[in-house]
């Protein structure tokens, strides 16, 4: 039977518990976001204290008759708040990880939470004609717009090495090798703001890779590709030990030793040598040809690597941030065919 959920509410606290028993599902549409559970905890915390200091005022006979009528009107407000009509949003907001939105929490209906960008939202109730009556419906509710790149399970770029001369660095003083030049201004703090960057880093041949605080080991073919992962030795110590030393075997130690090896048979099948190690101060490698670094006035800095490759176009996949390839293999930079 089909509920009409006009006018119909839910508290706050139900939605909560509803939450937590998986009564209530979250249609997320690919958004990675933090718990929604503690958001909305946290939220109901702050509007129980509100609730509290507005009775005790009303309640305290030094009060002004101003005072009353004043927290009279606050709890009115947060008794809003914590009944939400269907088709509403919850008071606060959700960052989406993935394609770095603003979203509104919504509540559907009574099994439902969905997930719309802020600015979505009002322009779909503007076009409505109804805007603050607006209630919103499963289907505004659309997937991730990082999906795609989600789904591949890595970003791309293709960069032209005319020389052959690859040079690896932390990053780039020249601002045009360095910065985004568009009028958008999108974050690096999500995938999809740092696959903006990355393509238009490489209308300019300027490869790029957000890491994390760490550093990365660049590995060469000395033919046609680089492979940027893991620096190996302290995999081997940790081996050594567990080896000679008896250390624990847990489950965690078998994956290590998974990935790490399938790594080693990468560099080994594909007869790569280390290059050497770059430390990420900034938390991201650069690369580009020697000639586009002419053409910037760019100088190698102190900590440049230089790999040095067949001439022509080459394609950059990045997979830092996609679990998919475990902990050593981050970047594959390959000559296109």
């Amino acid at each position: 039977m089909k509920i009409d959920t006009e006018n119909k509410t839910m508290s706050l606290k139900k939605i909560i518990k509803g939450l937590k028993d998986g009564t209530i599902t979250i249609l997320d549409g690919g958004h990675v976001c933090n718990s929604v559970v503690d958001k909305l905890e946290n939220n109901l915390g702050h509007i129980n204290d509100a609730f509290k200091k507005h009775k005790d005022i009303i309640k305290n006979a030094k009060s002004s008759k101003e005072e009353v009528d004043k927290s009279k009107r606050m709890i009115e407000f947060y008794n809003y708040k914590v009944n939400i009509e269907f088709g509403k949003f919850i008071d606060g907001e959700q960052y989406c990880f993935n394609c770095g939105a603003y979203m509104y929490i919504l509540l559907l209906d009574e099994k439902t939470i969905g997930y719309i960008p802020t600015t979505k939202f009002w322009k779909i109730s503007e076009d409505s004609g109804r805007m603050y009556d607006y209630k919103a419906k499963k289907e505004d509710c659309k997937c991730c717009s990082a999906k795609p790149l989600v789904d591949a399970g890595m970003l791309t770029a293709e960069i032209e090495a005319p020389t052959g001369e690859l040079i690896f660095q932390n990053y780039f003083s020249n601002e045009k090798m360095y910065e985004y030049q568009g009028d958008e201004d999108d974050s690096i703090n999500s995938i999809e703001g740092r696959n903006i960057l990355m393509q238009d880093l490489a209308t300019r041949n300027v490869g790029y890779g957000q890491m994390g605080n760490m550093g990365v080991t660049v590995y060469s073919n000395d033919k046609d590709e680089i492979i940027i992962g893991s620096d190996l030795e302290c995999y081997e110590d940790n081996k050594a030990y567990h080896e000679e030393k008896g250390g624990e075997i847990t489950e965690d130690w078998k994956e290590e030793v998974e990935q790490a090896e399938s790594f080693k048979k990468i560099l080994s099948d594909g007869k790569f040598k280390e290059v050497g190690y770059l430390s990420l101060g900034v938390w991201r490698w650069m690369c580009a040809d020697a000639k586009t670094l002419k053409k910037y006035k760019e100088k190698k800095g102190e900590d440049a690597l230089v790999a040095k490759l067949a001439p022509g176009k080459y394609k950059i996949e990045h997979y830092y941030d996609f679990p998919k390839n475990g902990n050593y293999l981050y970047s594959r930079i390959k000559l296109k065919s």
